[in-house]
């Protein structure tokens, strides 16, 4: 990784799991290789805020080539910490998590909070595995 975590603006950190979900579609259509300009197109974003975003964690397109959408995919999972295996707990609250993409109608007395369920796993994801590589930096060893 390029920049330390802590120093990288946590909407970019968000947009990595639509750069994901993006590529990762573009994966299993088949397209091997993608431009900022065409990426940030299908995400509404610049193709500027598409190179940047991914330039805090490295070098990853190729000049003339683009991005390599398998590589970059193996890569923001890497980042994200997506590429193994954590273990987790889910905590209940009092209210509704709605995981479905629609508007839920409750009585009033009921708090509901639309949730991307996979998008804030991988955000937490990338917490802990930059909290893990942090400790390791500092006890000398090399992250895994």
């Amino acid at each position: 990784m390029s920049s330390r975590p802590e120093s990288i603006p946590l909407p970019a950190v968000r947009r990595l799991s639509l750069y994901l979900r993006q590529l990762e579609a573009l994966a299993r259509e088949g397209t091997g290789t993608i431009s900022s300009k065409e990426l940030g197109r299908a995400l509404g974003l610049r193709d500027a805020q598409v190179r940047k975003d991914l330039a805090y964690f490295g070098q990853f397109g190729h000049p003339g080539i683009g991005y390599r959408v398998d590589e970059v995919i193996q890569r923001v999972r890497h980042i994200l910490g997506t590429d193994k295996t954590w273990h987790a707990a889910l905590v209940g609250v009092r209210g509704i998590l709605n995981f479905a993409p629609t508007a839920l109608t409750v009585p009033e007395t009921v708090a509901v909070s639309s949730v991307d369920l996979a998008v804030q796993l991988e955000q937490l994801s990338f917490q802990v595995n930059s909290m893990r590589r942090a400790a390791l930096r500092s006890t000398g060893e090399a992250a895994k």
